[in-house]
C-alpha cells in the first residue's frame, strides 16, 4: 500500500527525486520464517527496496534498526539531501513535506517532527515504555520526536550516525535519537503538520452534508 500511495517513488516538483526503502528485522515467530523468507525474497527481487538485518523485529530492537539505518545512509547514500523516516502505518502528505523543505539547506542541521519536551521516564512496570532507574536515572528525557515520523537533513543524518556509536543503546528508539541529537548539539524543531496525538477519529458513518468543500491546502504533513 505504501508503495502505491505516499511512498511511491519518482520525480516531483522542482526535479526532486524520491527513493523509498523499508527497514526490517526477522520475525519472532520461527514457524512462519520459511514462508516469510520466500515472500521477502520475492518482494526484494521485485522492488529492490528492502533493508534486512539479522535481529528480531521487536519494539526493543527498534533502536538497533535506527543505528543500522543511519550507518547505511552514511555509507550508501552519502549525498542524500533530506530524509523522511516514518512508520509504515502513517500517511504522509509528500507534497507538503517538499513544500516545507523549499529553501532549506541540506548541508545544515535540520530535524523536524512532533517534538516531545519535558517527558519523564515511566517507572510503571506494566507499561510498554517502562524504564527502570538503573537504566536511566535522569529526571527528564532530552527533547525527541514522537513516534510516526520525522524529517532530517542528510547532514544531520551523517552526524547522527557518528553519535550513535558514542551513545549507549537505549530501549526506546525515539528517546535514543533525542540523546544523540543532544550529543551533537542539535535542537529538534516542532512543526504543527506532524501529529502523533490528538488526531480526531472520524465517525463510522459521516454525514457528508456537513462537509463544506474548501480550497485551502491541507497543512498536515502526515
Amino acid at each position: 500500500v505504501v508503495r502505491r500511495t505516499w511512498g511511491k517513488e519518482g520525480h516531483f516538483q522542482n526535479g526532486v527525486s524520491i527513493r523509498t526503502v523499508f527497514l526490517l528485522g526477522v520475525p519472532r515467530n520461527q514457524t512462519a520464517l520459511p514462508l516469510w523468507d520466500r515472500l521477502l525474497a520475492y518482494e526484494s527481487e521485485t522492488f529492490g527496496d528492502i533493508l534486512l538485518w539479522d535481529f528480531e523485529d521487536t519494539f526493543f530492537n527498534l533502536t538497533l534498526k535506527e543505528t543500522h539505518f543511519l550507518k547505511w545512509v552514511n555509507s550508501s547514500c552519502p549525498h542524500v539531501k533530506f530524509i523522511f523516516k516514518g512508520d509504515a502505518d502513517v500517511y504522509v502528505n509528500v507534497e507538503n513535506i517538499l513544500e516545507m523543505l523549499q529553501g532549506q539547506k541540506s548541508d545544515e542541521d535540520l530535524f523536524v517532527g512532533d517534538i516531545i519536551i519535558h517527558a519523564k521516564p515511566i517507572r510503571r512496570r506494566s507499561s510498554k515504555y517502562y524504564v527502570p532507574a538503573f537504566v536511566y536515572g535522569g529526571g527528564l528525557y532530552p527533547d525527541y520526536a514522537g513516534g510516526g515520523g520525522f524529517v532530517m537533513s542528510g547532514h544531520t543524518a551523517r552526524r547522527l550516525s557518528s553519535a550513535c556509536q558514542q551513545v549507549e543503546l537505549f530501549p526506546i528508539d525515539d528517546v535514543f535519537l533525542g540523546m544523540c541529537l543532544q550529543l551533537i548539539g542539535v535542537k529538534p524543531s516542532r512543526h504543527q503538520g506532524f501529529r502523533t496525538f490528538g488526531i480526531p477519529r472520524p465517525s463510522a458513518a459521516p454525514t457528508f452534508r456537513r462537509l463544506t468543500p474548501v480550497s485551502t491546502k491541507n497543512s498536515r504533513l502526515f
